[in-house]
């Protein structure tokens, strides 16, 4: 008879295993309270709504080069925010986001035009938060902004991950001349595709946490984070899903493509 292994469920290869599915927890973000809370906007007050119409092409122009978004009610489960569509390289733009007592619940600097930000924290509820603006170089655009509960995926994405913010999918046309020399080239933006897989999922979040989300989600752009830690590698765009399959007789797989910006 062959040596047999007994791996107790407290290993300690299965403790850091959970610790570092735990540490990435990749988040979606899709119910936004943005649109039942009361808006203070330092500036272009009137436009506020262009925040949580869905679009980027809209948007909220604050004419001053240090605006502020307060956003207030009751936000129960609240665990994130998310901006997106906003011209972030060209402004010379940092963003930070407090709380009601002050306390800074993230910052981010240095994105790219249009790119997208997913804010994480400690989930609470709570009465207000604010974003604050800083920028160096013209004024801002800020397209969408969405805050409330995320949902939270009970395993990390799986091997097969595309990152969306390492391609593109612009059209590019490369001119020559008759006499085959090099032009300009034109370049058309179509946004991104990011694509991800998360397997050994237990029916228990099938059935409630991701149940909702395909029920609640349809036709909605949503933002993306495959490691919570990471709040520029977010995606924001329009998704689509493929049926779920069971990887077993107790755990099921999900599969999501999201096209939009990075």
């Amino acid at each position: 008879m062959s040596n047999v292994f007994v791996i107790r469920a407290d290993s300690a290869a299965k403790k850091l295993a959970d610790a570092a599915a735990a540490e990435k927890e990749p988040r979606l973000a899709y119910a936004s309270m943005v649109s039942t809370s009361t808006i203070v906007a330092s500036h272009d007050f009137k436009n506020t709504g262009y925040l949580y119409d869905g679009m980027t092409t809209l948007k909220w122009r604050p004419a001053n080069s240090t605006p502020t978004l307060t956003f207030t009610g009751t936000f129960s489960n609240t665990d994130y925010v998310g901006i997106a569509g906003v011209n972030w390289a060209t402004a010379g733009c940092v963003a930070t986001v407090k709380d009601s007592g002050g306390n800074i619940l993230g910052t981010v600097s240095g994105l790219r035009d249009n790119q997208s930000a997913l804010f994480i924290f400690a989930k609470a509820t709570y009465t207000s938060i604010l974003i604050e603006f800083t920028c160096t170089n013209t004024l801002l655009e800020v397209g969408e902004v969405y805050l409330g509960e995320s949902l939270a995926f009970p395993r990390n994405v799986s091997v097969g991950y595309k990152p969306g913010r390492w391609h593109s999918n612009d059209l590019i046309t490369n001119g020559r001349t008759e006499a085959n020399q090099f032009s300009g080239s034109v370049v058309r933006a179509r946004g991104t595709t990011e694509s991800f897989s998360i397997n050994n999922v237990p029916v228990s979040f099938m059935e409630f946490d991701y149940k909702n989300f395909v029920i609640n989600a349809r036709g909605l752009p949503v933002f993306f984070l495959w490691n919570k830690n990471n709040i520029g590698h977010a995606i924001f765009g329009s998704w689509t899903a493929t049926a779920p399959t069971f990887t077993s007789s107790f755990l099921s797989s999900i599969n999501i493509t999201i096209n939009g910006a990075v």
